[in-house]
């Protein structure tokens, strides 16, 4: 299956950022029926990104945040109507 959002939103943070971590988890299937998406023709409107970039490590919570949404920032309202991000360090997600 095409997941066009998905893939523009990896692109982008593959090319802005030094990721050491990226997991992106569609879950728009989970609020399709809600009253906020009628009329919505894409699929893709709901995602969580688990994620740890170089960059970050100098950088505050609010600052990581900032940078990620400052390269998504054209593609929410829409097509990304939420998106939730899961910053943690490096060792948070090895082992």
């Amino acid at each position: 299956m095409q997941k066009p959002i998905e893939t523009l939103i990896r692109t982008r943070l593959t090319k802005g950022l030094d990721l050491r971590y990226l997991q992106i988890e569609n879950q728009s299937h989970l609020h399709a029926g809600h009253k906020a998406m009628q009329g919505v023709t894409h699929a893709e409107t709901h995602f969580v990104l688990r994620l740890w970039a170089k960059e970050f490590e100098s950088l505050s919570l609010v600052k990581q945040q900032r940078l990620v949404y400052g390269l998504l920032k054209d593609l929410m309202p829409q097509p990304i109507h939420a998106l939730s991000l899961k910053i943690k360090s490096e060792l948070d997600f090895s082992g």
